[in-house]
């Protein structure tokens, strides 16, 4: 007989030890049911997304005539960067940032650092740093670069 847990006679019981075994085979085999619904449904939601992406846009589309004109593929989702990449030209930000990671060059936002005068790697978040310490680590790192060369 498995031992009990000190406070264990505490424990409110949850719904399914308070009712028959068949119903909560019933209520379980639903919620399985409605799970596997809901991921076939998304999982042919991103298929969708996917062949629109690499679906050609239509010709009277002006979009497509300046893929066209640069020599670029007329699909939507070469499409949708050219028109982030202008609107990221005219000022908006939030365009600028699409296009900046979408292009890879996101900054890091955690570095590790390690090793130095023999202490063990870590992780540091750079949102948790002060402009002074973002300057005092590069200035260090500069000087640790220089001193190798």
């Amino acid at each position: 007989m498995a031992e009990k847990h000190p406070g264990e006679d505490n424990l409110v019981k949850g719904r399914f030890a308070r009712i028959p075994k068949e119903e909560h085979l019933e209520i379980s085999r639903k919620g399985g049911l409605a799970y596997g619904e809901k991921r076939r449904k998304a999982k042919l939601l991103r298929q969708m997304a996917f062949d629109l992406l690499n679906t050609e846009i239509p010709t009277q589309d002006e979009v497509r005539q300046m893929l066209v004109d640069r020599g670029l593929d007329t699909t939507y989702g070469d499409g949708m960067l050219l028109t982030m990449i202008l609107r990221a030209i005219a000022g908006d930000v939030d365009a600028a940032r699409f296009v900046r990671d979408t292009s890879g060059q996101r900054p890091a936002e955690q570095v590790e650092l390690g090793n130095v005068d023999g202490l063990p790697f870590m992780r540091k978040d750079l949102k948790e740093l002060s402009d002074e310490e973002l300057l005092r680590l590069m200035s260090e790192a500069k000087e640790a670069k220089d001193e190798e060369a």
